[in-house]
């Protein structure tokens, strides 16, 4: 955080406190103790989450009663607490391991005065506990939560219904630092703005939600830099960007490519999808003259990869949305597991991690807001006459894999219990038909003098409770019809 930066946040504090007492700040005349630190962290942490702060500040060495710059020799990088331990790490271990907080010295503030900003980030994935104990700013006094339900409760609250997208990524800069951050003239033309000036820009995202203003400055969400950021790097959201890995055989042994989409979502994507259409193997095809085209159809490519990025797991900073292309298959995988059960993904409305990202992705044309993508993207594999895709999840992570054609008897069971299933759903939901012997059959290029191999398919597909029988108290078998298990 620049020194400028810093001392606005001090003066508008200052003006604040002067009116009213601040909960989400706190005003230190003197260095009391680590202790005290870190119950302050705890409490301004805590506090700021109920209150939609991003973040929150300890500011030594002010006098709060008259509001003066005492000016300190404390150094917190060479501090040391209990058996000569640093106090930063100190902090972060009886924190629970929170680190989102950061001190800054500023020299020469006043009258050749030091003074010491703590700078607190708002509790995120859980409450921030010091030393066992979760503390809450009430008025200006520091207190355990448990005494105070309503505070717990909302803080609580606050913690599992917010999402990351429409959290603050970069907060407190001046409106000449947002258009040297973000790209306005590409958001205006994703969003079909007509806008003659930057201030109507600004105005624009903050109608979006994009941008919040604040203390008389901006703070900039996740989702604005995800999407329209000119470089990730600067918002410390490098690992969001996709990631192509392209390897030599089948196997993860020999890597020919490995590529991180720097760029942001809204403008880079298009650029992503040509860049795996390039990767993937190719066929050739023959009309008017000769001309080789991608094996994967590009509408199931799309739809896969736009929703592994819409409903990744943001929160899960070690992994990024992962395609991994080999000989015989591509695999798209993305952080966290679906929020509806994979069986339905067809039929069920969809729900996201990521709304303020997915609505802009939306409107950027990238991704539709019908719940028609898997059934759009299996029936381009299905036209392509390639097989189902395999998805599966794991505890954090969903993946998608894509085959390039495969005789069914190559399958394993539930493999192929799994391809009738997607089969059975696609006839239905697509034609509004039950699945027969026949359909297999086609779907699947099994021959008609080979129907009984379609008629054993069907038997594993029941066996594992994917499909059902349309009529029930029907006794044949030969002209039998199949729906899906969850239909009603």
């Amino acid at each position: 955080m620049e020194k400028a930066q810093l001392i606005d946040i001090i003066e508008y504090c200052l003006k604040q406190w002067k009116a009213h007492e601040l909960p989400w700040c706190e005003f230190k005349k003197n260095f009391h103790s680590s202790k005290e630190i870190g119950w302050n962290i705890s409490a301004i942490a805590n506090t700021s989450r109920i209150l939609d702060r991003p973040d929150g500040y300890v500011i030594f060495w002010i006098d709060p009663d008259n509001h003066t710059v005492v000016g300190t020799n404390f150094k917190y990088r060479t501090k040391k607490w209990k058996w000569n331990e640093d106090l930063l790490p100190w902090l972060i271990r009886s924190l629970d391991w929170f680190s989102d907080f950061n001190f800054y010295e500023i020299e020469n503030y006043k009258e050749d005065k030091n003074i010491v900003v703590l700078v607190i980030n708002s509790a995120e994935t859980k409450p921030v506990i010091f030393d066992w104990t979760t503390y809450v700013r009430v008025d200006t006094y520091t207190k355990s939560i448990v005494w105070y339900k309503n505070l717990e409760s909302k803080l609580w609250e606050k913690i599992l219904w917010s999402s990351f997208d429409t959290d603050i990524c970069l907060s407190k800069i001046s409106d000449i630092k947002v258009t040297e951050y973000i790209d306005l003239l590409w958001y205006a033309k994703m969003m079909w703005y007509e806008i003659n000036s930057e201030q109507e820009w600004i105005e624009k995202l903050l109608q979006d939600d994009l941008l919040k203003f604040r203390d008389w400055l901006y703070d900039i969400t996740n989702a604005c830099a995800l999407l329209f950021a000119k470089d990730l790097t600067i918002f410390n959201l490098k690992n969001k960007s996709p990631r192509v890995i392209t390897y030599r055989w089948k196997n993860r042994l020999h890597a020919i490519s490995d590529v991180k989409w720097k760029k942001w979502y809204a403008i880079a994507f298009p650029g992503l999808i040509k860049f795996v259409l390039q990767q993937v193997p190719k066929i050739e095809t023959i009309e008017e003259w000769r001309v080789n085209e991608p094996l994967y159809p590009k509408v199931a490519l799309r739809e896969f990869i736009a929703n592994s990025i819409i409903h990744q797991d943001l929160r899960m900073s070690w992994v990024e949305v992962l395609i991994e292309i080999f000989d015989d298959r591509v695999e798209i995988s993305n952080p966290g597991i679906p929020l509806i059960e994979i069986d339905r993904f067809v039929d069920h409305p969809p729900k996201s991690r990521n709304e303020l990202l997915a609505d802009f992705m939306r409107r950027a044309n990238h991704c539709e807001r019908r719940w028609s993508w898997v059934d759009r993207a299996m029936n381009a594999l299905r036209i392509s006459k390639l097989p189902n895709p395999k998805m599966e999840k794991s505890d954090d992570f969903t993946r998608v894999i894509l085959f390039r054609t495969r005789p069914i008897w190559k399958l394993t069971n539930k493999e192929k219990s799994e391809s009738i299933y997607w089969h059975c759903v696609l006839v239905f939901v697509l034609e509004n038909e039950p699945m027969t012997n026949d359909s297999v059959c086609e779907r699947f290029w099994i021959e008609k003098q080979n129907s009984a191999i379609a008629s054993r398919l069907i038997k594993l597909a029941l066996e594992e409770w994917k499909i059902k029988p349309f009529d029930p108290k029907s006794n044949t078998r030969k002209h039998a019809k199949y729906i899906p298990h969850w239909v009603q």
